[in-house]
């Protein structure tokens, strides 16, 4: 019975140590007057290599240039500003691109369920550019649902240019407003833009 308390006083003693032991260090937050500058000019370099090949390509390069200057003229006043910009050229950036040649196809009836929640909220956001913005993924978002509904391969890819640009808004929205920042739901995963070869990766 003696041996009996003591492993039980021993086990409830290790157990509190274990609770009273601090879990792994969380890392630093980046600093902001370093990571958005990096934003920024990671940004700029898919700015230069971009290449719309349709009208809706073309829209959002100008719309993305556009997010581009003012996340620079933001950068020395409000970094948060400056940097939800740059986020927004991003996803403009994303719907320049297009689909890539090959993988998954996503599904067009979540993405366009998602444009839906983020038109809902931001269609009461005052400001010119947000509006301007949100009818163009509007206008993309009618095409894929066209697209869906005639059972096209591509439809789900123009759903996601047409998510991107809402997204642009959003965050063009967050730069102004950072109350608004809920309105904006996590990204959605992105294929990688050039498959490497496994022979290609570092040891």
């Amino acid at each position: 019975m003696a041996r009996l308390l003591v492993v039980v006083l021993l086990a409830l003693t290790l157990g509190r140590a274990a609770v009273a032991q601090p879990g792994p260090p969380r890392p630093p937050r980046p600093d902001p007057a370093v990571a958005v500058p990096r934003h920024l000019a990671h940004v700029a370099a898919h700015l230069a290599a971009a290449l719309p090949s349709d009208d809706i390509g073309r829209r959002a390069m100008t719309e993305a240039r556009t997010s581009f200057a003012a996340a620079q003229a933001a950068l020395g006043t409000n970094l948060a500003a400056a940097d939800q910009l740059a986020a927004s050229c991003d996803d403009l950036l994303h719907a320049v691109d297009g689909p890539p040649p090959h993988g998954p196809q996503p599904q067009p009836e979540e993405i366009l369920a998602r444009i839906d929640v983020m038109s809902a909220v931001l269609g009461t956001v005052s400001g010119t550019r947000v509006r301007q913005l949100l009818a163009f993924a509007n206008s993309v978002a009618v095409g894929a649902r066209r697209k869906a509904a005639a059972g096209a391969s591509d439809a789900g890819w123009e759903a996601a240019r047409a998510e991107g640009i809402a997204r642009a808004a959003a965050h063009v929205a967050i730069a102004a407003d950072p109350t608004l920042g809920p309105v904006l739901p996590p990204p959605p995963p992105r294929p990688p833009k050039h498959s490497k070869h496994p022979h290609d990766e570092p040891p």
